[in-house]
């Protein structure tokens, strides 16, 4: 949870962009705790997220949809992937 806080606060402050920064565009999967593949629902788009890695960009991406997609967080559903593409 307090990596969670952490995560969400960077990216507010803008903390997550550096000079080397990359920009991404992510999508995630979500859907009820019990779907199997593929999940029930999808969600895509969103603005791009300036980021070091991927990693770190889906991070930040899963923390801004768990703040604003009602179903995530009323804990109805979970992010059961995030996938991120480096925009060239």
């Amino acid at each position: 949870m307090i990596h969670r806080i952490l995560v969400a606060g960077a990216l507010s402050l803008g903390l997550a962009t550096t000079a080397h920064a990359g920009e991404f565009q992510c999508s995630a999967w979500i859907g009820a705790p019990s779907a199997t593949a593929p999940p029930s629902s999808n969600f895509f788009g969103g603005p791009t997220i300036k980021a070091p890695d991927a990693r770190t960009a889906a991070e930040l991406y899963q923390a801004r949809i768990s703040e604003t997609t009602l179903p995530l967080k009323t804990g109805r559903w979970i992010v059961h992937h995030v996938r991120c593409d480096e925009l060239k």
